[in-house]
Parts: C-alpha cells; sequence; structure tokens
C-alpha cells in the first residue's frame, strides 16, 4: 500500500511539472481530488529535491488557491530556504575564489553550483556541499585558504572541510577516485 502510494505521488509530481514545462495552464485534473495526501505529496517532493519547484509553479500558475494555507506554507519555506542556502554559498565561493586567486590558486567548480546557471531562479535546486577540483601538488595550499576562512577537516573525509551548514568537498579527480578505491581502476 505504501509503496502504492509513493507511486501514486510520484505520477502526481511528474503529471504536474510536466504539464507546468509544456506551457499547459489548464487546471491539471488530480488537483481537484480533495483526498490527495499533501503530507506525503510533500515528503515525496523533498525526497526529490523538487519542494521548491512544486512551489514555483503553484505560485506562477495560480495553483496554490487549490492547496491547503498550511501546506502551500511547507512548500513555501523550503522555496525560501533553498533560496537562501544557495545565495550563501555562492556567496562563501566568491570569496573563495578571491582568495584562491589571490595566491594564484586555480580550482574547477563542478557538480552543484554550475548546474545552477541552467536555473532561471537559484532556488529551485537545493544543494548540499560545494565541489571543487584541485591539482593534487595544491590540496595543501587551498586547505590551508579553507582554514583561515574558518573552515575546519571532516573526520571522514580528509578533503571535505565544514563550517556552520556549509560543506566543501576537494576533489584532485573528477570521479572521486580518492574516496573510493574502485574507481581508482577507472581512473
Amino acid at each position: 500500500m505504501i509503496k502504492n502510494n509513493t507511486l501514486k505521488n510520484r505520477g502526481i509530481l511528474i503529471n504536474f511539472i510536466r504539464s507546468y514545462l509544456n506551457n499547459n495552464r489548464d487546471f491539471p485534473s488530480f488537483l481537484e481530488n480533495s483526498k490527495l495526501n499533501w503530507d506525503s505529496i510533500f515528503i515525496l517532493s523533498l525526497k526529490e529535491g523538487i519542494a521548491p519547484i512544486i512551489y514555483k509553479i503553484f505560485f506562477i500558475s495560480g495553483y496554490f488557491k487549490y492547496v491547503s494555507k498550511h501546506h502551500l506554507n511547507l512548500f513555501k519555506k523550503v522555496y525560501l530556504e533553498t533560496y537562501s542556502i544557495n545565495q550563501y554559498l555562492t556567496n562563501i565561493l566568491k570569496e573563495f575564489s578571491f582568495r584562491l586567486s589571490k595566491k594564484d590558486l586555480k580550482v574547477i567548480v563542478f557538480k552543484g553550483i554550475p548546474i545552477l546557471e541552467l536555473y532561471e531562479d537559484i532556488a529551485l535546486r537545493p544543494m548540499e556541499d560545494i565541489d571543487l577540483l584541485i591539482k593534487s601538488e595544491d590540496i595543501n595550499q587551498v586547505s590551508d585558504v579553507l582554514k583561515e576562512m574558518g573552515f575546519y577537516n571532516d573526520n571522514v573525509y580528509p578533503l571535505t572541510y565544514k563550517k556552520g551548514i556549509i560543506k566543501i568537498d576537494l576533489h584532485t579527480d573528477p570521479f572521486s577516485a580518492d574516496r573510493i578505491g574502485k574507481r581508482k581502476d577507472l581512473v
């Protein structure tokens, strides 16, 4: 039963996003169903990382009037938190990049933050960390810059640095072979 509900909710979310992306502004019939379990839909949208997109669609399309105020506020809270976190991560990255440039150190930002540029709104893609590709010979200098900014080493992964809610992962190859032994064979 739980699996069927999850599949049903996943289908609802997919149809909702699909109708929006296809510029179909007709009222999605599934929203008329007052028996929708918005708690389950909200939890699934969090797990899938699409709660901010769902909120944005509610807001732009006018569909918000068909969702309870309580659930709309839950989606809105995630949207605003995602915006704040992503803005904070972006600002930290700018400061970090500035400090690196003063020491003539180069890094490549990959994964999450560059993908943000594909979105018209930085709140639409939740991010948890900043991934940086660095030269292995620059590890100590880059680590020193992070420590100067108040970051500290993670106990599990020596190339992970934390400060509050921010996590920066340093990578010496794009496949993270330095972290996952079997990947070393691929590099």
